[in-house]
């Protein structure tokens, strides 16, 4: 079989693009420039035009998969800005279904060793320069102890639920983003008063949810 031709920089997308394939199916180990050449079609030399090294490669990887992530949570964010509880609500639904219909940038984020773990200290986040961390200080307050547990609350949630989605464990028969918006609002505080003492309706929360349920810039590291 011939080697496929490209154009400068549209070869360095498509290593990006089946590399982050491979990535999410062999993992770092068993990832090399050699067999996402091959899923290019191109020569075992051609991805050294554009990535010096495999962990090159793997840097942009992660590179583009967070950045399209972050922007695409930055947007909602701002959208509802002034609203702090559809900040949260929004969020945490552009989380999950941007992590189901993109499962691969899910794996790539989450699914590897971290090198730059997050760590809470004495019931705070340590390093409020770390995107994630950022995010909930903006949407929860200053992160005292009790904003950390809020926003700890929602992400456990959140990420759970995505995670369950992606990898299959459950099948969700519905809305899945009305599910997340349902379940976000059962949380304490969002009852009863809720964020800024803007009362939620119980019964609406119970119709959204329903009986559905049957038994996807920064680096990695910068996101979480």
């Amino acid at each position: 079989m011939g080697k496929r031709s490209y154009h400068h920089g549209s070869l360095e997308n498509d290593l990006i693009h089946k590399g982050l394939q491979l990535l999410t199916t062999v993992g770092l180990e068993a990832f090399s420039l050699r067999k996402v050449a091959a899923l290019c079609g191109v020569s075992n030399t051609a991805p050294y035009r554009h990535f010096s090294s495999k962990q090159a490669l793997i840097i942009a990887i992660t590179t583009r998969v967070s950045t399209e992530f972050t922007c695409a949570l930055d947007s909602v964010v701002h959208q509802y800005e002034g609203d702090r509880k559809k900040q949260i609500i929004q969020a945490s639904t552009l989380y999950v279904s941007f992590m189901v219909e993109h499962p691969e940038h899910f794996k790539c984020i989450f699914m590897m060793d971290h090198t730059r773990p997050l760590f809470i200290k004495e019931g705070t986040f340590t390093e409020p320069d770390r995107y994630i961390v950022s995010m909930f200080k903006m949407l929860f307050g200053g992160l005292g102890e009790e904003h950390t547990m809020d926003a700890l609350a929602v992400w456990s949630l959140v990420h759970g639920f995505t995670a369950m989605l992606v990898n299959k464990t459950l099948v969700y028969e519905g809305s899945y983003t009305d599910a997340v918006e349902a379940m976000v609002k059962k949380l304490c505080f969002f009852s009863p008063s809720g964020i800024h003492g803007s009362p939620i309706d119980d019964e609406s929360i119970h119709t959204e949810f329903g009986d559905k349920v049957d038994h996807h810039g920064p680096t990695q590291d910068d996101v979480v």
